[in-house]
C-alpha cells in the first residue's frame, strides 16, 4: 500500500459505506444525522479526504460504528 494517510481514508471509507448500507440509508440521510456537508460526506466514502477527529466521533455515533474495532481492525490491516 502507499501513504498511510491514504490508506486510512480509504478503509474508513469503507467502514463507513458498510455502516450506512446496513442502515439502508442514502449518503445524504447519512450526511444530515452525521451534521456534515454532503460533499463531506461523499468525500470520506470515496476515501478522499482525512476526516477530523470529530467528524469520525459524529459519522461513527450517527452510523452505529464502534470506533475502536474500526480502528483495532484498520491498524492490522495496515501492518
Amino acid at each position: 500500500m502507499g501513504n498511510k494517510n491514504e490508506d486510512f481514508n480509504v478503509l474508513f471509507g469503507r467502514f463507513v459505506i458498510e455502516a450506512r448500507t446496513k442502515l439502508d440509508i442514502t449518503q445524504e440521510k447519512a450526511a444530515d444525522l452525521a451534521e456534515v456537508s454532503y460533499r463531506t460526506y461523499q468525500r470520506i466514502e470515496a476515501g478522499e479526504s482525512e476526516p477530523k477527529n470529530y467528524t469520525i466521533y459524529k459519522l461513527s455515533h450517527a452510523l452505529h460504528i464502534n470506533i475502536h474495532q474500526v480502528y483495532a481492525e484498520i491498524r492490522n490491516r495496515l501492518s
